[in-house]
């Protein structure tokens, strides 16, 4: 479950799926990751996940799973917090 209500668009039940797929050992889908990198993105406005986000993204690198291009752009703002 999301910290807060989100906004249309977001899957609200992204950490609940990704922590299933820990538990099956079952490498993600792109959509599911970049469903999970959007909402870490949305849950932390002051770049609060950024190490983990980046250490997700990184393993999943190595696996040859991508993101989408939502995924990627939530990358990016997740470790840049607002001016």
């Amino acid at each position: 479950m999301s910290a807060k209500p989100v906004g249309q668009g977001y899957n609200p039940n992204a950490y609940e799926i990704a922590r299933k797929i820990a538990e099956e050992s079952r490498n993600p889908t792109s959509d599911e990751l970049t469903d999970l990198l959007r909402l870490m993105d949305f849950d932390s406005p002051m770049g609060e996940m950024k190490l983990e986000a980046h250490a997700i993204w990184s393993e999943m690198r190595t696996k040859n799973i991508r993101p989408k291009t939502d995924g990627y752009l939530a990358l990016l703002n997740v470790g840049s917090p607002p001016p």
